[in-house]
């Protein structure tokens, strides 16, 4: 069970450059997840891992052991793909036995009536059919063994392929969005699945995925990528809590992170559009609050002045919309922001409100950059708050 190491990894299609000097170690049981939108170079990271795309430059590594150049049997990795890509003439119990067959299997047996033969006594073999049946017992496919997969649904197709991958006890698991195709009831009770098959095996699984709920719910590390490059490297609550740049605050969170224009003026103030709190001595800055974290006030309570423009009740709580009103020296069109609220706990679409918040739930980025920057002492957690936000239950963290 290898620890996997990324040195400069970059991989270029003719002019267009997909992975740009990719560099990370990961630890030997890691529940890795690699996030990011679509063409960001998730998969194919994942298919160098597997031997199935060649490095253009860089080298991956197993335990200090260079794999650049070794077959994809040797790397012994299981890969799960997004289609299941599972076998429609065979039953359950073939599609699970295929890999274990592959590797007993002689080149004349290749031939179509002795290779149907040799298949069928090979299936009859205790060792083979013992942990063909020890495995779907353990993802709970016992009675489907005997089907064929167009009568299977899809959460038991995807549960059919990661047994597949079981029965040859690889050193990693790669598995390409293999949740995308279930729908939302199916997805949670799958994800639920996975983790705990991670638990009882004890190996490293490499998850590719553009949802940052499978990401939050199952990682126990996420690299968050764009456009090739890593975003960041951290656990969930990492890179929600403390994401490294506006890329990551406003890709992480479902509403994402509200970013603010923030100015310093005067020394010791920073100017949002339409108010004003104590600021930690930076220029140029964009400030960024959770959704959870802002409290949805009355006009005259103090904060930030907005407008309600968007209601969205999910169920137990409310996601409110606000137009900030704008600054003399600001636009009049200003962004959206959200906060949530609990249901009943709000004013309604076009009343006026106010905004607040507690400054140690505030996150720094620098305005050209995008990079997140610390405040510097007196740390911005230790400063008055104007607000004087208690803290209350009408906004809370889903």
């Amino acid at each position: 069970m290898p620890n996997i190491t990324f040195e400069k990894v970059t991989k270029s299609y003719g002019t267009t450059e997909v992975l740009r000097e990719f560099s990370v170690s990961v630890p030997d049981g890691e529940f890795l997840v690699l996030l990011g939108p679509s063409g960001c170079g998730k998969s194919t990271l994942l298919r160098m891992i597997a031997g199935l795309t060649d490095i253009t430059s860089g080298t991956i590594s197993f335990d200090d052991e260079e794999i650049n150049r070794w077959d994809v049997r040797r790397r012994n990795v299981a890969f799960v793909f997004q289609s299941y890509a599972l076998y429609p003439q065979l039953t359950v119990r073939q599609n699970i036995a295929f890999p274990m067959l592959m590797t007993r299997l002689k080149s004349w047996h290749h031939a179509p009536i002795v290779g149907a033969i040799t298949r069928r006594r090979l299936m009859r073999t205790p060792e083979i059919r013992d942990k063909v049946e020890a495995i779907a017992g353990q993802l709970k496919l016992t009675e489907l063994l005997d089907r064929r997969p167009a009568k299977l649904s899809g959460g038991q197709r995807q549960r059919v392929a990661l047994a597949r991958s079981l029965v040859r006890e690889p050193s990693i698991y790669l598995l390409d969005e293999p949740l995308s195709n279930l729908d939302a009831t199916l997805r949670t009770q799958m994800r639920s699945d996975i983790i705990t098959l991670q638990r009882s095996v004890a190996k490293t699984f490499v998850f590719v995925t553009h949802d940052q709920v499978e990401a939050m719910t199952m990682a126990s590390t996420i690299i968050v990528m764009n456009d090739g490059v890593i975003q960041q490297v951290a656990t969930p609550d990492e890179v929600y809590d403390r994401p490294q740049n506006t890329f990551v605050a406003r890709f992480v969170g479902s509403p994402p992170m509200n970013l603010v224009d923030g100015e310093v003026f005067a020394g010791h103030h920073t100017a949002f559009v339409g108010g004003e709190v104590p600021s930690s001595g930076l220029s140029g800055t964009l400030v960024g609050i959770r959704p959870e974290h802002l409290v949805v006030a009355d006009p005259d309570a103090g904060g930030l002045p907005a407008t309600v423009e968007v209601i969205e009740r999910t169920g137990a709580e409310t996601v409110i919309g606000c137009r900030l009103a704008a600054a003399s020296n600001t636009v009049a069109e200003t962004p959206l922001e959200f906060a949530r609220a609990r249901n009943g706990d709000h004013p309604q679409v076009g009343e006026r409100c106010s905004l607040q918040f507690h400054l140690h739930s505030l996150s720094w980025f620098d305005r050209a950059s995008g990079e997140r920057i610390e405040p510097p002492v007196p740390a911005i957690g230790d400063m008055p708050d104007p607000t004087a936000v208690e803290d209350t239950p009408r906004t809370r963290a889903i």
